[in-house]
């Protein structure tokens, strides 16, 4: 009998400490969405930090999930139903405490860093933002031009335009010669569908925020994807004379025009991405169902 209040007192305490630990995990994650919600980018060490906080805190949350399913087969075969109807009933509750469950921690923990994810990637990664400025060193300098060969320059500078084309793709995530798609409208009604009837598909709530966010980037990116690709054009395209030096003056000139424009639509893209809200809107909806179905459901 000691040793099971022991056993008890001992499930009691590290319960205690894991619901403290979560919540801590919990207070840093949404300090870091907050800063990007207010428009602060994250610093690279930042980054880091929040990714590991974040998947330390969904790893939490499916052990958490199998453990609930792991103690409802317990129950179940310490105290079997009497009959059909009794075990019917109670794998209906086990079903529901479980939806209960996924539709939490999905709210709680998995939600946040999506949105965290999606708001981290509107705009060029540390690496991809050092990819440019070296790109931006050699194309705009004309001490670069001048040490090149000429039988060699044309292979640099296509390699360059395609570098830029895989950074733009990477950042926007659709294809630049393909026609742009329209934004697509933002639309909780199948979330909603699921939780009225007590199921809940968390892919469904993913692809709410990735919509969003591709739809920011088709409104945000339009431009700048002409530019690239133009861009892209010009520095694969070798003119005919290229061995005579007004022509190789002309190809550098327009090359960097080119470059430059393109840095030009980055920032305006840049400017107008973080004027919308599309993202923020999505978390608002998502946040409301989920919290709705919480509270009616008793949990």
């Amino acid at each position: 009998m000691q040793a099971q209040q022991s056993q008890q007192a001992m499930q009691y305490h590290n319960q205690q400490n894991a619901q403290l630990q979560q919540r801590m995990l919990a207070q840093q994650q949404q300090m870091m969405l907050h800063q990007l919600l207010m428009r602060r980018r994250a610093s690279p060490q930042q980054l880091e930090k929040t990714q590991a906080l974040q998947q330390q805190r969904e790893q939490q949350a499916i052990e958490q999930q199998a453990s609930f399913v792991q103690e409802q087969q317990r129950k179940q075969a310490a105290s079997p139903a009497q009959d059909e109807q009794q075990a019917q009933a109670q794998q209906k509750e086990a079903e529901k405490q479980l939806n209960l469950l996924a539709v939490k921690n999905y709210q709680e923990v998995f939600l946040p860093g999506q949105v965290f994810k999606a708001l981290q990637a509107r705009t060029l990664s540390h690496k991809a933002e050092s990819e440019l400025n070296a790109i931006n060193s050699d194309l705009l300098s004309n001490s670069w031009w001048s040490k090149q060969e000429a039988t060699q320059l044309n292979e640099k500078v296509a390699a360059y335009g395609k570098s830029l084309t895989m950074l733009t793709v990477d950042l926007l995530g659709f294809d630049l010669d393909a026609p742009l798609p329209s934004p697509a409208p933002l639309s909780t009604s199948q979330l909603d569908g699921m939780l009225a009837n007590n199921t809940f598909d968390p892919l469904v709530a993913t692809k709410i925020i990735r919509d969003a966010a591709q739809a920011e980037k088709l409104i945000a990116g339009e431009r700048l994807a002409k530019a690239v690709k133009d861009f892209n054009t010009l520095t694969a395209t070798a003119p005919e004379s290229q061995e005579l030096p007004a022509a190789l003056k002309q190809r550098r000139n327009e090359i960097k025009e080119g470059l430059r424009l393109v840095n030009k639509e980055i920032q305006r893209y840049n400017v107008q991405i973080g004027t919308l809200n599309r993202i923020r809107f999505a978390h608002k909806e998502i946040q409301k169902a989920t919290a709705g179905y919480l509270a009616k459901n008793g949990s």
